[in-house]
């Protein structure tokens, strides 16, 4: 698959979204009610290893779409203005890089994700046309839920 970049905007500020995006034990809790209902995706991220300043490192994330299931071993190095990630390990992929950066654009944020991924196999023709839209509507859902929890952050008291 090539590299693709989607750029989100959120009615929400910079430090909000740079907030949401660290909080990556909570993503199923905020993100799953923003799935597509079809096809079923599962997900449960756990934190593996930390940074001294408590941010995470390595992320543990296992997963299943289209019936391929996956154990995915993330790498996380934050900036200043997001992170990027790298896999370390995969059943399912060869290769998967993925740069988050937080742009403050008043009145909210853009959120611009660059991802490069490639699978380990082929996949039928068929198949690979289902993933592509199930990756449309995903991604359609991570909108949808970092602008609704981001909001929910922000209204929030504290």
């Amino acid at each position: 698959m090539p590299e693709e970049r989607h750029v989100f905007d959120i009615a929400a500020r910079p430090e909000t979204v740079y907030e949401v995006l660290t909080d990556v034990e909570s993503i199923n809790d905020w993100l799953s009610p923003h799935l597509p209902a079809w096809p079923t995706i599962t997900s449960r991220t756990t934190i593996v290893e930390t940074y001294d300043d408590g941010m995470p490192l390595l992320v543990r994330t296992r997963s299943s779409v289209l019936g391929i299931s996956d154990d995915i071993l993330t790498e996380y190095n934050w900036s200043p203005t997001g992170c990027t990630t790298t896999l370390r390990r995969s059943s399912a992929l060869r290769h998967h890089v993925a740069r988050y950066t937080v742009v403050p654009r008043p009145p909210g944020t853009q959120l611009i994700v660059d991802s490069d991924v490639d699978l380990k196999i082929k996949l039928p023709w068929l198949l690979e046309r289902h993933l592509l839209r199930a990756q449309t509507l995903v991604l359609r859902g991570i909108q949808r839920a970092l602008a609704v929890e981001s909001a929910r952050r922000e209204a929030a008291p504290g």
